[in-house]
């Protein structure tokens, strides 16, 4: 006789079956799996059947859950039911805590953020501010915990995917304390410790993690300051944590071993090669293990996290060994590197009673090897006096601009003499110089230009010269569709946030007939959205420089530039504001205020994180509103 309990319910698709030595399904009651969740299963069937049935047909609105039976020798394993299995959308929804909701798919999904998922309470229409979204490793269900409690009472959860919405009601309902389950053992930090970061669950009587809304105290055989013990290194107290019932009876855990250690290195997680002390939590870290056979200054840094999984902040320094003492010397106590030939050199670090070896590489020092032009090829007019410049990088081996200055480079006009004027002389500083080309009046054809430091690191750029023809037309050169308040300091020759116009006559075929027309010889008007003109910048000259701190950020801004009473050119262009800045996140839909200053719940209200977060961060004002006309604020 094999028996089949099964409970159909309407809002899920997800379970667990195991199978029977013979090959019977074994599906039973959900309290093995998902305590307390589905408190609102409407129907409970019991089927017997005689002999072994050839197959269990899948039930689309039913959340099937598995036990393993007397006659069930494998482990029970995931199932997932659904109606179509074509469908991406949420098969189901359900707590599996007062702060975590798991949503189940039919197919797996490619990705799932926060931004994705809403939870709503049904009656009241409180969201539920969402902490992260965790994908199954085979991306068929994902967890989402939130900054609340869920409360009891309906609430619909709605997943998006691409272009398609799915949304779901499902029931929380919390029990009663019932069991509280924690370690055994638990290794904490010396010194004061709160007992309330201890590793415990507070369940109600069908399971449901409830410990975020329940209120504990403690028993030990230390003494307590509030929810606090103080211990030294190396000592051990024995603690319980207890919880109360409406009735006043208490329910307690099991004894809990709390073993006190000091912050030790527990493992090396981070080390570099540099000439000074790294930021390893700094979103532009690079990691290097290079370092050239000239260069001084440079050492080994190393972090290491300790048994608490905390960045390791303590006394403990580290020391290191080069274990190859002909390549590179390791200072013992200060990781300095004295580079001494090329080669791989591996180096031992000791942090504590933790060891680690890396290799570093001693390469060769750098030299210039090439140099760079911005441009190969450039076409100018004969009738433009003006110069055109071209930027000149040197460059080492390793394609990084070499530091170079003396002595200058020397510039040679290789063919076309007579086509154009530059100087026998470059300087360069810091690797980097610029080439003023000028043409030459009334001259036409191609001139080469070379630009060399030596006989093997040189390069050249081809230069058109063209006869220009009638005015037909202007150009307008150095309007840019995106201004950025943000001028960022990584990218030292341009200027995000500003953009000079310069207007030149051009012919039929677009070569230039002349110089930059002069500021009075046009204007430019940007104007708003609503067509209404941008303060300083109404019928202004062409020397006027557009500046993205005077625009509002998001718009779209439109320009016209006139030379006389005629239109040459208009297009329009935006304002961002790239600058890294915190990001600030709401944890919460409600505030209770216990006083008239309530600066500091509210800012308890907010997650801050990211550049330029620091923890002295703090709300600076608060602006009230309210439905209400009997609440006043003072």
């Amino acid at each position: 006789m094999f028996k089949i309990i099964f409970f159909i319910g309407i809002y899920g698709t997800a379970g667990l079956c195991c199978l029977e030595r013979k090959g019977v399904v074994l599906i039973s009651g959900f309290l093995t799996v998902f305590p307390g969740v589905f408190r609102f299963f409407l129907v409970r069937l019991s089927l017997s059947f005689s002999s072994a049935p050839q197959q269990l047909t899948r039930h689309s609105l039913g959340f099937f859950y598995a036990e393993r039976g007397a006659d069930c020798q494998t482990p029970c394993v995931p199932w997932v039911f659904s109606p179509s299995e074509k469908t991406e959308f949420s098969r189901g929804f359900c707590a599996i805590s007062n702060t975590s909701v798991k949503v189940s798919f039919a197919n797996a999904v490619e990705a799932l953020t926060k931004d994705n998922v809403t939870v709503v309470n049904k009656v009241s229409s409180d969201k539920q501010y969402i902490k992260t979204v965790t994908l199954s490793n085979d991306k068929k269900s994902a967890t989402v915990d939130l900054y609340e409690p869920l409360a009891k009472g309906t609430y619909t959860a709605t997943v998006k995917i691409g272009e398609n919405t799915s949304s779901k009601d499902f029931d929380f309902v919390a029990g009663e304390v019932a069991t509280i389950q924690a370690n055994a053992n638990q290794l904490v930090e010396a010194g004061s410790y709160d007992l309330t970061k201890l590793d415990y669950k507070v369940l109600d009587e069908a399971g449901l993690d409830i410990t975020s809304t329940t209120d504990v105290t403690f028993e030990a055989s230390v003494s307590l300051t509030g929810s606090s013990i103080n211990l030294a290194d190396g000592e051990t107290a024995f603690v319980y944590v207890v919880a109360k019932k409406a009735d006043g009876t208490e329910v307690k855990s099991n004894r809990i071993s709390v073993k006190a250690e000091d912050s030790k290195p527990a493992e090396i997680v981070n080390f570099t090669v540099a000439d000074s002390a790294p930021n390893f939590d700094d979103e532009d870290y690079t990691q290097s293990l290079v370092v050239q056979k000239g260069k001084t200054g440079y050492k080994l840094w190393v972090g290491a996290i300790d048994q608490f999984d905390e960045e390791y902040a303590g006394t403990v320094k580290p020391t290191f060994e080069s274990l190859d003492k002909t390549v590179a010397l390791v200072d013992r106590t200060t990781g300095d590197i004295t580079p001494l030939k090329e080669g791989k050199v591996p180096v031992k670090i000791t942090f504590g009673t933790v060891t680690k070896t890396v290799e570093l590489a001693v390469v060769a020092d750098a030299k210039p090897t090439a140099l760079e032009m911005s441009e190969t090829e450039i076409s100018i007019s004969n009738s433009v006096t003006t110069a055109t410049t071209v930027k000149v990088s040197v460059k080492d081996q390793y394609n990084n601009v070499f530091d170079y200055d003396n002595p200058p480079a020397t510039v040679t006009v290789l063919s076309g003499k007579d086509l154009v004027t530059v100087g026998s002389t470059l300087t360069v500083t810091n690797g980097e110089g610029t080439l003023s080309i000028k043409p030459v009046a009334n001259k036409s054809g191609i001139a080469v230009i070379e630009v060399k430091i030596s006989e093997t690191v040189k390069a050249t750029v081809t230069v058109n010269v063209t006869a220009a023809g009638a005015v037909d037309n202007f150009v307008v050169e150095g309007f840019k569709a995106t201004l950025d308040k943000y001028n960022n300091p990584a990218t030292t020759t341009v200027d995000e946030s500003k953009a000079e116009l310069d207007v030149f006559p051009v012919d039929a075929n677009g070569v230039k007939t002349g110089n930059v027309l002069a500021d009075g010889a046009g204007e430019f008007t940007i104007t708003k959205e609503d067509g209404t003109a941008v303060s300083g910048y109404n019928k202004t000259g062409l020397d006027t420089v557009i500046n993205a701190s005077d625009f509002e950020v998001g718009k779209t801004y439109t320009i016209s530039v006139k030379v006389g009473s005629i239109e040459v050119f208009t297009s329009t262009f935006t304002v961002v504001d790239s600058e890294p800045k915190p990001t600030v996140e709401l944890t919460s839909g409600s505030v209770t205020a216990t006083d008239l200053d309530m600066f500091e719940d509210l800012a308890k209200k907010f997650k801050i994180s990211g550049a330029g977060y620091t923890s002295t961060s703090s709300v600076a004002s608060v602006s009230f509103k309210s439905d209400n006309t009997k609440v006043s604020v003072k």
